[in-house]
């Protein structure tokens, strides 16, 4: 029985394996490893997702995944269903991260990240859009369209958002074009007492 530790863990390791991406992939081995950052990323959230939800709906150790005989954890299913729900959001972050390493920063970070997330949501919208309208024309359909919509979705999500990436990228011509910057942040504060006492964080600057 696999539980959320392992799903955890499992998808820590894909992250860990996009980020041991090469620092110069270029031409067609750089766009395979953006594309796989997107799988990794998607996989991840719906793992996860997928873990939290079942427990939540039920025993995991049961006949099915969602087995209605147990009682309901609202929190656990509201957090489950939230991140499966981000896996458009998943997909263009590892597209980004692994793009940012493998091809080099871009100088319009913001506009980057932001026209690639727009296009994994809206590429999810729009499969959903055409299960709808074709479960609306023949009823006999069903869900069965919803489940096809979103498979097909997921399947080809890590190639568009790396098309987008791509398409809206602006490399950097040196390393201070790159104005979006995510940094450690250590300090010491004083406490009532006066003792110092340490405050970790991150800075971002753009």
């Amino acid at each position: 029985m696999e539980t959320i530790s392992t799903r955890v863990l499992s998808a820590l390791c894909g992250l860990a394996l996009a980020a041991s991406a090469p620092a110069a992939a270029t031409g067609a081995a750089g766009v395979a490893w953006q594309v796989g950052g997107a799988v990794l990323g998607e996989a991840g959230a719906g793992l996860l997702g997928y873990a939290i939800t079942r427990d939540a709906f039920g025993d995991p150790g049961g006949d099915g995944p969602f087995d209605d005989t147990h009682e309901v954890n609202g929190a656990g299913a509201l957090i489950g269903i939230t991140i499966l729900g981000a896996y458009p959001l998943a997909a263009a972050a590892g597209t980004y991260f692994v793009g940012e390493k493998v091809g080099g920063p871009s100088a319009n970070k913001g506009a980057t990240f932001g026209t690639t997330t727009f296009a994994a949501y809206g590429q999810t919208l729009a499969f959903v859009g055409i299960a709808a309208a074709v479960r609306a024309l023949d009823n006999d359909v069903g869900e069965d369209a919803y489940v096809w919509a979103l498979a097909l979705d997921a399947a080809t999500k890590p190639a568009v958002t790396t098309f987008f990436y791509l398409k809206a990228k602006r490399p950097a011509s040196t390393a201070g074009d790159s104005r979006l910057a995510v940094e450690p942040y250590v300090c010491a504060v004083t406490a009532s007492d006066g003792r110092p006492v340490p405050l970790y964080g991150v800075t971002v600057s753009f």
